[in-house]
């Protein structure tokens, strides 16, 4: 499968939750897409859940699910967790989620 959203690398306070199951992690990287959650193991790909994400612009929510786990971590480019799909984004909530994304992408271009 081709990626077609860019991936920009952002830390980010993230919430999992499902019907008996609450996470507290962080993001690794996010596209307008999804997003690479840290050290979420215990989810199985096709496990759809609500996801929080807070940024400094506000909160996103959305429900998510889980297309992939890396359950160990290969380097630092490449920690466990797990690869997850935004599902039913409305366009408003795409926009916000662009907008994050090149705002994320801006910052640590500066950094560079």
């Amino acid at each position: 499968m081709e990626r077609i959203e860019k991936r920009v690398m952002v830390r980010a306070p993230a919430l999992v939750e499902s019907r008996d199951l609450v996470i507290e992690t962080e993001t690794f990287n996010l596209s307008v897409g999804g997003v690479f959650l840290l050290g979420v193991r215990d989810l199985a790909a096709g496990t759809v859940f609500t996801l929080r994400l807070t940024f400094d612009e506000g909160v996103f929510i959305c429900e998510t699910e889980v297309r992939w786990v890396r359950h160990q971590t290969v380097s630092a480019a490449e920690p466990a967790g797990c690869g997850c799909q935004f599902v039913a984004v409305s366009n408003e909530e795409r926009e916000i989620l662009r907008e994050i994304t090149e705002r994320y992408d801006l910052r640590r271009a500066s950094l560079a």
